[in-house]
């Protein structure tokens, strides 16, 4: 004989407490797609242009306690920023294609 129960319910599955990776709360774009997060990285797409972008984490970043670290390198389709808060550092490469414009911030914890 079976028992079954639940059938056809949500499943919820929530992970361990401080498991979170270094890149929780970070600023996202508000029209952001495909949003994808793997530990110390973050990853989406945005309709935004790559200098709109540029803007937005030269702006949030510190409003939500990071420190420009070094000089932003730009070129056309491409950009990278970096950024210190505590012992961690975010690298931020932006790229775009003239369509849609990728982001991808790497973060790292310090010793």
């Amino acid at each position: 004989s079976w028992e079954l129960s639940n059938v056809n319910q949500a499943i919820v599955i929530k992970a361990p407490e401080n498991c979170e990776g270094a890149a929780v709360g970070l600023p996202i774009m508000s029209d952001a797609t495909g949003k994808a997060t793997m530990g110390d990285l973050i990853t989406y797409s945005t309709a935004s242009k790559l200098a709109d972008v540029i803007a937005f984490y030269r702006k949030e970043m510190p409003n939500a306690g990071w420190k420009p670290a070094g000089e932003p390198m730009t070129t056309e389709g491409f950009a990278t920023l970096e950024f210190t808060k505590d012992s961690q550092e975010a690298s931020l490469t932006i790229t775009s294609d003239g369509k849609q414009t990728t982001v991808m911030i790497s973060v790292s914890k310090g010793q």
